[in-house]
Order: structure tokens, then sequence, then C-alpha cells
């Protein structure tokens, strides 16, 4: 993507210069084109929406693990722990963790929450991802250090497929099962998982197959899942139908038990609302391939769209975006995974939301009311049930998931943070729940998880020494409120000193092409008295 950041840095210089070009004034062109270079180094170098590695995409799948430093994918979270394992075996893994004092695992690191981190010792099971294990009745076994991509792509050589994934899939199995990973589909990835091996706190190593439901999204605290036994289907193509509807015409597709899945988004501002319908019918069982060819629209994202944002959504609020942006009717046949598949889209904190279906469309509607001042994007669909002691669904149920993404406003960690406390109220209010694996800003207590007593219970008898248990879990466990749940982004602490630069930048390139070209006569007169500094200097 080099290439398509000089082709923007080259756009940015000729219309910085149109003016200068247009004048003739040649002399002043490199200038404008090093006061353009400062906030686009700055873009990439000291970036104002990200914290991590200097980069041009952030839009993409990046590792958890940058040399000694575990950053999530969402820049939330980020710890340097004394250890960093990577076991390349299960008996590897076992006299890690029989001989660690606190162990964490991480996977993609698509948790907005703190789940990832400690002091202590962080595993990754990258490497403990082996040739499938088939088996008679639709299952097979991966080893759980496969990412849920690579499981596909194993799967489509026999035209299968796995279900209940979401839309990015740099996600490990273990990660998907721990986490309550859920996509379009009603049913969500654990669901479809029906035995596991898993390596305990004290190094056990044992198979479960009737706990199951224990152990589906338990936040890697009962022990690491090394294997799991998995549900699959035959691989399929569907009807992809986009529309832009009302509010009460997208609820109503919630309730179309004929459709494979189903998502609604949009992006709110101060303007009329318009969201974007997509339902997926009319399922074709056929040989299918796994594309995921989006880099533009992500480099797009990172490189014009951020940066608008930054310097521009005070304005973009006022703006039909979403009227503009989606299309008012289009239908298509896609791939199952490719069609509910979108690049990770980078740059904000992402919460989720379940409310029950009959209370779905007030709860909207309440929170539409609280976005209303600002950017605000938001996507709904169908849950039906997340197995799970811990699980945030206990009914059938919508998911909202919204971000913050009003980047220009001042102040913007504090004011993201009191809008998702003021949605959490009403969430509460609604008897609904929170995932726990999103950005969260309120007490954990109030996460309402149902089953938490009991699990809490059987927590202590797998792992009575507290080994699995980080500052975030142990909030939830225990009550006792964790430090510094996440540090202040990219956004509040750097995007005002780029957003200087850009301004004396523009100040500048301004005022090289507004003023006085020499005239010859000027430049006869100027030059000998030039000469007579450089002389006495």
């Amino acid at each position: 993507m080099w290439g398509f950041s000089i082709l923007i840095f080259i756009a940015a210089c000729l219309l910085a210069n149109s003016v200068l070009l247009c004048r003739r004034t040649w002399t002043r062109v490199p200038v404008v084109c090093a006061i353009v270079l400062i906030p686009t180094l700055m873009w990439y170098l000291h970036s104002p929406v990200h914290r991590g590695p200097p980069s041009i995409m952030k839009s993409v799948d990046r590792a958890s693990i940058n040399n000694n430093e575990v950053r999530n994918w969402a820049d939330t979270v980020h710890c340097t722990p004394k250890h960093i394992l990577k076991p390349s075996s299960i008996d590897e893994c076992a006299r890690i963790v029989q001989n660690a004092n606190n162990v964490r695992v991480v996977g993609g690191g698509h948790s907005w929450s703190p789940l990832i981190c400690t002091n202590d010792t962080i595993i990754s099971l990258e490497k403990l991802c082996g040739k499938p294990e088939w088996h008679n009745d639709s299952t097979v076994t991966f080893d759980a250090g496969c990412f849920i991509q690579d499981a596909q792509l194993e799967l489509l050589k026999v035209d299968k497929q796995l279900h209940g994934y979401g839309a990015i899939q740099h996600q490990t199995l273990a990660g998907g099962f721990m986490t309550a990973l859920h996509g379009a589909q009603f049913q969500n990835f654990a669901s479809n998982v029906v035995e596991i091996d898993a390596v305990l706190a004290n190094g056990t190593q044992i198979h479960v197959k009737d706990d199951i439901d224990t152990w589906r999204g338990s936040m890697g605290l009962l022990g690491i899942v090394s294997r799991m036994r998995i549900k699959v289907y035959a691989s399929k193509s569907v009807l992809v139908t986009e529309s832009s509807v009302t509010l009460e015409e997208a609820m109503l597709a919630m309730d179309d038990d004929t459709l494979e899945a189903m998502d609604v988004k949009t992006i709110w501002g101060t303007t009329k609302d318009v969201y974007h319908l997509r339902t997926f019918s009319a399922v074709v069982e056929e040989p299918i391939t796994l594309k995921h060819e989006q880099h533009i629209e992500a480099f797009l994202h990172d490189n014009v769209f951020m940066p608008a944002l930054l310097v521009g959504s005070r304005v973009l609020r006022h703006l039909p975006i979403a009227q503009l942006y989606y299309p008012t009717f289009y239908q298509h046949r896609e791939s199952i995974m490719d069609a509910w598949y979108t690049y990770p889209e980078f740059g904000f904190k992402n919460a989720a939301y379940s409310i029950s279906l009959p209370k779905c469309l007030d709860t909207i509607k309440l929170i539409r009311s609280l976005a209303k001042p600002y950017l605000v994007t938001v996507e709904f669909r169908k849950l039906l049930d997340a197995p799970g002691l811990l699980t945030w669904v206990t009914e059938p149920s919508c998911v909202i998931d919204v971000s913050f993404v009003d980047a220009q406003i001042s102040q913007f960690d504090a004011k993201m943070r009191a809008f998702h406390m003021d949605i959490e109220d009403i969430v509460e209010q609604k008897g609904g729940a929170a995932h726990w694996g999103k950005f969260y800003a309120s007490e954990y207590s109030k996460l309402n998880i149902r089953g938490l007593q009991n699990f809490t219970t059987i927590r202590a008898t797998y792992d009575p020494g507290g080994k699995f248990l980080n500052p975030m879990t142990r909030e939830i466990m225990t009550g006792i409120t964790m430090k510094g749940r996440y540090t202040a982004s990219a956004i509040e602490m750097r995007a005002g000193t780029w957003r200087i630069t850009l301004l004396i930048g523009f100040i500048t390139i301004m005022f090289l092409s507004c003023w006085p070209k020499m005239s010859k006569r000027q430049k006869r007169v100027f030059k000998p008295v030039r000469g007579t500094l450089y002389a006495k200097i």
C-alpha cells in the first residue's frame, strides 16, 4: 500500500500547490510539499488514531504480539508481561501453565476489553494448529490455536464450513469459543462446539463433553482449550438483498424466520435516519471460495475517512452520510463467507448490548435520542441464543453494536465514556446485558451475567488459586475494582497536535499562495542587498 500512500501525498501536494502552479511561482512549490509532508509523516509514524507500531494500514489483521509487548487489535489494551511464550505442543503448554504464577492466552486480540493482559505469562497458541481430524457425524476436531479463516480454508476443500463466526475471521478457534463470538447468523460460534480438550491450572489435561456448556464463553478462566470438536455444515451461497429502510421496516426482518441471517447498519448524525438492511436468503449448497479482497476499501478507511473524522466529524454529522452511502436496493448472490465478511474497521471502541426482541425497537429509539448531538455508528442483528454460564444472551434478542465516532469533539475520551455509560443505564433498565468482550464503561457489576454465581463456584474448583484471573476478570468474579481499565486513546493523546500541525500548515500554504510574487525590478533591487548581507555573515 506504499504506492497508494505516495499517490495520496502527490495528490495533496498538487492540490496545495494549485494556486502556485497557476501563478508559476515555482520556487515555493518544494516548500509547500515539505509542509504537506509533515502531517503525512505524523499520520504514519506518530499516528493520532493508533499507539502501536508505525504502519500504513490499521484496518488489517495484525499480530497481537510485537517483540516484548502484547497489544489488542483495537489498541485499547497493551502490556509487557515477564514471559510471552508460544508452545509447540500441548505437553509444553501444560508445563508452562503448571510452572507459571499467572496465565492469560492471546489469540487474534479482537476483544476491546482488557481480557488478554497479565504481568506474568501470556501464551499464544499459534504454533498449535495441525491437520484436522475428521469424524463421521459432520464434526471435525481442530487444534484450538488455528485461526477461523485457516479452518474455513481447510473445510472448503471438501465443501464444508463453520457456522456462527463473525465478519472478522482472524480469530483463533479457542478465542471465538471463549469470548462468545457471534455473527450475522442466529446462533453463536460456541454453540457448534461439542467437545474440547483443555489444560487446567495444575497442568492436568482433561477432555470435556458433558460439561461443555460451562466452558462456552468462559473467558479463559477454567483452563486453556487445546483441541475442539466442532459441527460443520455444507458450503453454501446466499442471495444478498441490500436496501435502505426505516427503523420499523428493519425491525420486521427480525421476525422473518425464513432468513439464513440478517444485519442492519447505519450512521447516526443530526439528519434523517436511513438504515441499511442486509438479508441473506435462498440458500444454495454448492462449492464456494474465500475471496476477501477489500484492501482498497480498508486503505481509504484508514487514510481518507479517519483523517476526515478527526478534522471534520462536527460537520459530517450534519450531512446525510447513510443516505448517500448505502444503496437504495441491490441484490446479488455470494458465498456465505464473503457475504458478511468485512475488513476490520479500525479506529473506535465498539460496545455490544443484548436486548430481548420485544424491547428492541424501544431501546434503539432511546439510544438514538442519546446519539442525536454526536456522530455514531450502529449495527444490530438477531441472536437467538448464546449458551454458557457467562452468556450475555439468554433469550431471543437483538444485539446492538455501538461506536462513538465523533472524533473531532473536544475531550473525546470523557464524552465517549459518558455516552456509553448512558447507554448502559438504558440497557440495565430494559433488563438487557452487555458483551464483556467489548468496550464497557460502567462498573462490571452492571453487566447482568445471570449465571455468574454458579460459574464462580465452578471456577473455584478448576482454578482454586486464581491462576487464570487478571484484573478485569477478577473484578467480574469478585467485585474488586481494577485500576486503569483503559488507557487514554491515541485520539485523546495525539489528535490535537496533529490538527494544530495541519492548521499551521494550511495557514502557511495560504500565505505562500497569496503573497505577491516579486517583479523583475524587485529582484534586481533585492539581489545586491542579499549579497551584501551574505558577505557580512
